[in-house]
């Protein structure tokens, strides 16, 4: 994968080029049947693209600021809470059917 740089927007002192992850791939086949006039060709290919974050260029210093996803930071802690409060729970129940 490689990164692909968008056009630079500046507005009051303040640079902005877009950063996004780009993916391509493609691929061919060909195939027999049993006789040997049934042979199959075949080809295809796609390509990806998705935003990862932006450059800002401020006073002559530049930064790269990802774009996170909003649900990875409130499930990854929400399951990080859970995680941690499910093992101690379990044990006293165990010790307390003894």
């Amino acid at each position: 994968m490689s990164a692909v740089f968008g056009e630079p927007v500046a507005r009051a002192g303040i640079t902005i080029i877009p950063v996004a992850r780009v993916g391509f791939g493609a691929g061919a086949g060909a195939g027999a049947g049993r006789k040997q006039a049934e042979v199959a060709q075949g080809g295809g290919g796609g390509a990806s693209a998705a935003p990862v974050g932006y450059i800002e260029i401020r006073d002559r210093n530049a930064v790269f600021r990802p774009i996170r996803d909003p649900l990875v930071d409130v499930i990854v802690p929400l399951a990080t809470l859970v995680a941690g409060f499910a093992p101690p729970r379990m044990v006293r129940r165990l010790l307390r059917r003894r």
